[in-house]
């Protein structure tokens, strides 16, 4: 009997962890898509649970090094605006693995100032303009 229960319990983690992976993957579907430049002028893609006053988490398997300046660009949605403004910022620390926040991968970002559209990146091929 005991073994049974057993077998029960690890499909029931099994079908739990499930559960919580296909929530994860639809709540990243919800999140906003981000494109990120790097000090070198590299893109990246990553996505955010939420932008705050002074700053925001970027959920992205690429990790920028802590207190290095990021340009961060959020991608439209079907039906939204076409062009989004750019925010710069600086990396102030990382988050491996998800936390007790529910948050993926990624890092937080120190909000530093806004630029008007048209100057920084350029949405289309990635590269960075001379501001």
């Amino acid at each position: 009997m005991s073994g049974t229960n057993l077998v029960l319990t690890e499909t029931m983690d099994m079908d739990q962890a499930s559960v919580r992976e296909e929530g994860l993957q639809e709540e990243g579907r919800r999140h906003p898509k981000l494109l990120v430049w790097d000090e070198d002028g590299s893109c990246h893609e990553g996505r955010t649970p939420g932008i705050g006053n002074t700053t925001m988490f970027v959920e992205s398997t690429w990790m920028a090094p802590v207190g290095s300046e990021v340009t961060m660009s959020v991608v439209p949605r079907e039906g939204d605006a076409v062009g989004q403004e750019l925010v710069t910022g600086t990396v102030v620390w990382h988050c491996p693995l998800g936390d007790e926040f529910k948050n993926q991968a990624g890092f937080g970002v120190l909000l530093q100032r806004h630029r008007p559209q048209g100057l920084g990146p350029d949405i289309t091929d990635g590269s960075k303009e001379a501001a």
